[in-house]
C-alpha cells in the first residue's frame, strides 16, 4: 500500500539522467530533497569536455520555491526567476515562464539540430527539462510542475510541448529527473521505507534520491539537500554549504 502517496512520473518520457528531485506534500507541508551534481558539457577544439559542479537545485524567489531539473538548466533558472520577479500573481508568472521557455527551447533546439545533431536526436521525443513551482495561497500549498518535451512538426522543425502536473492531492509524491528505480519499488519495499522515515518525510525524500544516485553515480551525487516549505516560510534542513547564490548555473 502506498499510503495515498501518488507517484505521477510513469507516463512521461524520461531523458534526464543527471538530476533527481523528490517532492513530498503531506497536508500543509512540502518536503523537498535534491541531489547536487551538475554535469557541464563543452565543445572544445580538443573535443567534448565534461566537468562537474556542486550546486543547489532548489531556490526561493518572491515567496515561491522553484526546483529545476533538465538540459539547459541555466535558461530554466533565469526564465523562472525572471517571471517570478516581474509578475506577482502565481498562475500568471508560471504561464509567462511556460511561454518564454518554449521560445527559448525552440531556438536552442534549432541550433542543436544544425550544430550538434547527435545531441539533438537524444533530446528528440524526450523530456528536455522540468521545473516545479511551489507557493502557498490561502494557507495551502500550490504545486505545479512543467515538463518540456521536444517533438518535430510535419516539416521536421523542432516543436516544444509543455505538459503540466497540477498536484492538488493533500498527500502526493512527485519526482523531477531520474525516477526509474523509484518507480520500480514494490509496495513492500515502499512501505518499509515509509515506516522507517514516517516521522521525517524529508529523510524519506532523501532516501529516494539516494536510491537513484546509487544507480547513476556519475550524474546524480551527494550531498543531498533537504528543504521544508510551510505557510510560515522556507528552510533548508540539511547542513548549509557555500554555493554561488548569485548565479548557481554558471558555466
Amino acid at each position: 500500500m502506498r499510503l495515498l502517496l501518488v507517484i505521477s512520473m510513469l507516463l512521461i518520457p524520461i531523458a534526464l539522467k543527471s538530476t533527481c528531485i523528490v517532492i513530498i506534500r503531506i497536508n500543509d507541508k512540502v518536503y523537498i530533497a535534491s541531489d547536487s551534481r551538475r554535469r557541464i558539457t563543452k565543445n572544445t577544439s580538443k573535443g567534448i569536455r565534461i566537468t562537474y559542479d556542486t550546486i543547489t537545485k532548489v531556490h526561493e524567489m518572491n515567496k515561491c520555491v522553484i526546483a529545476i531539473a533538465g538540459h539547459f538548466d541555466k535558461q530554466l533558472y533565469e526564465m523562472a526567476t525572471s517571471s517570478l520577479r516581474q509578475i506577482s500573481v502565481f498562475d500568471k508568472a508560471v504561464k509567462a515562464f511556460e511561454e518564454n521557455m518554449k521560445i527559448s527551447y525552440s531556438g536552442l533546439m534549432s541550433s542543436e539540430k544544425i550544430h550538434n545533431r547527435n545531441s539533438y536526436l537524444g533530446y528528440l521525443n524526450n523530456r528536455l527539462g522540468s521545473v516545479a513551482f511551489i507557493t502557498f495561497i490561502n494557507g495551502q500549498p500550490m504545486l505545479e510542475i512543467l515538463d518540456f518535451l521536444l517533438e518535430e512538426d510535419k516539416l521536421g522543425k523542432p516543436k516544444i510541448k509543455c505538459s503540466k502536473r497540477k498536484c492538488d492531492d493533500r498527500q502526493t509524491l512527485e519526482v523531477l529527473g531520474e525516477s526509474f528505480h523509484i518507480d520500480q519499488l514494490s509496495d513492500a519495499q515502499y512501505d518499509m521505507l515509509y515506516n522507517r522515515f514516517i516521522s521525517q518525510p524529508d529523510l524519506l525524500a532523501a532516501e529516494f534520491v539516494s536510491l537513484e544516485a546509487g544507480y547513476h553515480k556519475e550524474s546524480i551525487a551527494k550531498p543531498i539537500d533537504r528543504f521544508l516549505l510551510t505557510n510560515h516560510g522556507f528552510q533548508m534542513l540539511s547542513p548549509k554549504r557555500r554555493t554561488n547564490i548569485k548565479n548557481p548555473y554558471r558555466y
